[in-house]
């Protein structure tokens, strides 16, 4: 239920954080594009705007969205989580000028909220976005004729990896350089070395020349 409410603050700040940053002489098809692109970002699910958009810029920012739907999770018994007539949201226009984003208003008129638990366990209510996935290009690949993972990995962005000879290497993501036992390291969805503890051999055994 924390996550529930959490998307809702979330959505609310989304839902007027899009009109803020849209001028207002933009058509309402573009917001309502705008609201559906953002909150699918943040959630992973589609939100549907199927009636009309309204905004307003005094005596508060706000907007206002009719016939919303935001869909369920996959498996999920409703084809939604909610629904509702109207959403309408505001964000306060004084505390603006400092930086500071205060959500003023936050109404659901008429919703339908569909809380589900599935069989494993999972509520719908939680949002499993997929990580960052950096991909290498095989051509990339044949240009660099690597003979070390660092020359590859390199080029993935938030990836370092430090070469401690030979083979040896440490790999960190987006964090300082450590020693812990934090990756896993796959080949063909094979794990190269056994897990839960440092190794600066863990990816001698993947066949780098030969990648593609």
């Amino acid at each position: 239920m924390r996550g529930f409410l959490i998307f809702i603050l979330v959505l609310a700040i989304l839902v007027v954080g899009t009109v803020l940053l849209a001028p207002m002489f933009i058509s309402s098809d573009v917001v309502k594009r705008e609201v559906e692109s953002a909150v699918e970002t943040a959630t992973g699910r589609k939100l549907t705007i199927a009636g009309d958009v309204k905004i307003t810029a005094w005596p508060a920012l706000g907007a206002e969205l009719g016939d919303v739907t935001f869909a369920n999770a996959a498996g999920g018994k409703a084809d939604n989580m909610a629904a509702m007539k109207q959403l309408r949201a505001e964000l306060a226009l004084l505390p603006l000028l400092s930086g500071e984003v205060r959500v003023a208003e936050f109404v659901l008129q008429e919703p339908v909220i569909n809380l589900e638990v599935a069989r494993n366990g999972t509520p719908n209510w939680q949002f499993d976005l997929p990580e960052s996935t950096g991909v290498l290009d095989g051509s990339l690949i044949d240009e660099l004729k690597p003979t070390h993972p660092s020359e590859l990995f390199e080029r993935i962005p938030g990836v370092h990896q430090v070469w401690l000879g030979g083979d040896h290497h440490t790999t960190v993501i987006r964090q300082p350089i450590n020693f812990n036992p934090l990756y896993l390291y796959l080949e063909n969805g094979v794990p190269t070395r056994a897990t839960g503890f440092f190794e600066t051999n863990a990816l001698f055994d993947v066949n780098i020349p030969q990648a593609r």
